[in-house]
């Protein structure tokens, strides 16, 4: 009788979250309740998608048409071939940046340097290998031995969460893009190990974008593409994916953070660089909605003559990267093109999904050549 129940219950809630859903998505894109129940009956039916899930990323928008929408995969479908094609031995090699940064510099991958990795009540470490032992060791170091712009970030951050982006100012304080202040070093390093989230941070230098990325948005801060490569059984590395995530408004790093950020992605062809013929993913209010990259009012008709700088670069420096991080299969890259070439901000082992019109064929031809059955549920 109770497994009765708690199946009678669980179709309840399921039942329930349909509901929820459907209303918003009535609400915030302006159609019926009927045709929205419809498209979330749909999502989660044909496209593996939960009701949540399918609402923050656009797949519920009326404006995005079937057609386009059968092109993409589920977090949890992807995840689970993520975990078939990735021994998870290997997670942390991605995942703590601490790891990945040191491991890229053994490899001979270009990254943004590494100044030092803190730990908060922990012993931290300095890139010449000296000790850092208290707060005013720390301190000390971010006076002395760092350059004057600089970023601090947890090294299991997700999503841009917590990071500092950090000015020496030429009295020896400091101050923060976001407005906060610090007398000295000790007091900026008790703040940053103080963080509610996260107990370790990497410091490495500030990169910029490539002179024709600011322009574009005309946003100063870094703005990277996300590019996921795939190691076939043979070695051959396959790009099966790329966009570039472009900044909107005064926003110090270019997340999209499922919107909160307003930053947007533009979907681009990976062999190329280029922009696509397809949807762009961007924030409309209270949910993200898909519009032309040409009807983005920071972008407009000229998108489609734009080409991302240095991309035969980023491609040899992935490729590369692809098979040095084997036994690992499929990677989402974070790359930096900078004034001085592309450098790689980080890679991830259970890469989001993409909304991008490549990703349902590309997730096939992963499961054709890892033989895997990974279906989702």
């Amino acid at each position: 009788m109770s497994r009765i129940i708690t199946a009678q219950l669980k179709r309840a809630t399921k039942a329930g979250s349909f509901l929820s859903v459907a209303s918003s998505v009535a609400s915030s894109y302006g159609i019926s309740f009927p045709n929205a129940l419809r498209r979330v009956l749909w999502a989660f039916n044909e496209g593996r998608f939960d009701p949540g899930e399918a609402l923050v990323n656009g797949v519920l928008d009326p404006k995005l048409p079937l057609g386009e929408a059968r092109k993409f995969v589920s977090k949890r479908e992807l995840i689970k071939l993520q975990e078939e094609v990735n021994p998870r031995h290997w997670y942390y090699t991605t995942e703590d940046k601490g790891i990945f940064y040191r491991f890229c510099e053994e490899a001979d991958i270009r990254v943004p340097t590494v100044h030092a990795i803190l730990f908060r009540g922990r012993q931290s470490w300095a890139k010449d290998g000296t000790a850092l032992l208290s707060t005013a060791d720390i301190g000390k170091f971010l006076e002395t031995q760092v350059p004057e712009r600089v970023i601090i970030k947890p090294t299991r951050g997700v999503h841009g969460q917590s990071v500092w982006a950090i000015n020496r100012n030429g009295d020896g304080s400091f101050s923060s893009s976001s407005g906060k202040n610090w007398r000295n070093g000790q007091e900026l390093a008790t703040a940053v190990l103080a963080d509610a989230q996260f107990n370790a941070f990497v410091v490495q230098d500030r990169v910029t974008s490539h002179p024709v990325l600011r322009a574009l948005t005309g946003s100063e801060a870094l703005q990277s593409s996300r590019v996921v490569t795939y190691v076939d059984r043979h070695g051959e590395v396959h790009f099966i994916a790329a966009s570039i995530r472009l900044i909107s408004g005064a926003a110090i790093i270019d997340n999209i953070d499922w919107g909160r950020t307003g930053n947007f992605a533009l979907q681009l062809h990976p062999d190329s660089g280029r922009p696509m013929d397809a949807m762009t993913f961007a924030h409309g209010g209270r949910v993200m909605c898909w519009i032309r990259p040409e009807d983005h009012p920071k972008l407009g008709p000229a998108i489609k003559d734009f080409q991302v700088p240095e991309w035969d670069a980023v491609r040899a420096l992935l490729t590369r990267g692809a098979r040095k991080f084997l036994p690992l299969r499929t990677l989402g890259w974070d790359v930096a093109i900078t004034p001085e070439g592309p450098m790689v901000v980080e890679a991830n082992f259970r890469w989001d999904p993409m909304m991008h019109p490549c990703m349902r064929s590309a997730v096939e031809t992963i499961r054709k050549d890892y033989g895997s059955d990974s279906q989702g549920v």
